[in-house]
């Protein structure tokens, strides 16, 4: 199984350990996003203790950890792809077939879906109890779609 975001179509090892470096910045990215959301979450808490209950803090600490976890995993495992030939060269014919990335393709479609679906059903319903919630849920199915929209004209333009 390939990660959500995994599919690529390269056509050189060269092509492939660039998409490998740029996978590793994202995990950065993730990383530091993680250490961000440690300091902020005991910030709140030494400063401001009043606005978070401790399953607030539990949940954004956990999240907080997965993420800085996750991503230090991942750059690893990405590192040894670099220089690990055989390793790369068996994951870049796994990440660029066709058959993976239609059925990476298909499951989004159903995943997106499923979320869309979801988030409107929870915002009218939530919404008889906290009238905000329909707001925002449904403000991000609109802007689900907005971006999808967006993005379908400008990569239809670029290919």
């Amino acid at each position: 199984m390939n990660g959500i975001f995994c599919g690529t179509v390269v056509h050189s090892d060269e092509e492939y350990q660039k998409v490998i470096r740029f996978r590793m910045k994202v995990f950065i990215g993730m990383f530091f996003a993680g250490i961000f959301t440690f300091c902020a979450v005991f910030a709140v808490m030494k400063f401001m203790p009043e606005l978070l209950s401790d399953y607030q803090s539990g949940t954004y600490t956990g999240f907080a950890s997965g993420l800085t976890v996750v991503s230090v995993l991942l750059w690893i495992k990405n590192r040894s792809l670099l220089h690990n030939e055989e390793k790369r060269r068996t994951r870049r014919l796994a990440d660029s077939d066709e058959r993976n990335i239609e059925i990476s393709q298909k499951a989004m479609r159903i995943a997106a879906l499923v979320m869309i679906f979801s988030l409107y059903v929870i915002g009218l319903i939530g919404g008889f109890f906290y009238p905000i919630l329909t707001k925002v849920l449904l403000l991000l199915v609109c802007l689900f779609l907005f971006v999808y929209v967006v993005a379908f004209k400008r990569l239809e333009k670029k290919m």
